[in-house]
């Protein structure tokens, strides 16, 4: 999104007038998940502002392949974040729960034991990313790892390969990133907040609710 160009649908007719006045040029990059071509091309969605539009080509795969290569310009096998999980039985966050497997299917497969799953495996290895455990059954976790051990929306999330957070820490930059787990509405909430206050340059907002 140009610069000083917000939607006002969006972030309110106020706030947008508001931030016209910023001391600062304010550039915001909204990343809608799912959002893609074929639901856009014939609707007039954002026309006032998205004056060109057009199809892009992508790597094939899951978010947690796609959006580090958006944030870092690399492709997966660069970046080394591919698949939401990987086979690793011997690096698995998820080890302890071989303790669990006694349980019968009835409470292992509830929404309610993945849940405290995925909290204490988060504490135990102090991971900050994005991960939920629906895709794989509770008694064959314990062999496999997850790529996004880190917070991708921040300095250093995407292992040794640098993305944009990782430049506007080195250069200075007062930013926001707004992302999952948010709502959406929650995220616009916040992101309006952030403007009226006038402090930051840089907006990085990631609605996944289309998703």
């Amino acid at each position: 999104m140009s610069e000083n160009k917000i939607n006002n649908d969006v972030l309110g007719t106020t706030d947008a007038a508001r931030c016209t006045l910023h001391a600062v040029p304010i550039s915001i990059f909204i990343l809608i998940d799912a959002l893609g071509w074929e639901y856009i091309k014939n609707r007039p969605f954002l026309n006032d502002i998205a004056v060109t539009k057009m199809p892009v080509k992508s790597i094939l795969g899951f978010s947690s392949g796609v959006i580090p290569s958006i944030l870092t310009g690399k492709y997966p096998q660069e970046h080394k974040h591919w698949s939401l999980y990987y086979y690793s039985s011997k690096t698995s966050p998820f080890r302890w729960t071989k303790a669990l497997l006694w349980l019968p299917d009835s409470i292992l497969n509830t929404r309610l034991t993945r849940k405290v799953i995925e909290e204490i495996s988060k504490r135990l290895m102090g991971y900050t990313g994005y991960f939920e455990t629906y895709l794989i059954p509770i008694r064959q976790l314990y062999l496999f790892d997850i790529c996004e051990k880190k917070n991708i929306y921040a300095p250093k999330g995407v292992g040794e390969t640098k993305s944009i957070f990782d430049l506007l820490k080195k250069n200075k930059v007062d930013y926001k990133a707004f992302n999952y787990p948010l709502k959406d509405k929650e995220i616009i909430a916040q992101a309006k907040e952030s403007l009226a206050k006038n402090k930051s340059s840089f907006y990085f907002i990631y609605f996944s609710g289309a998703d």
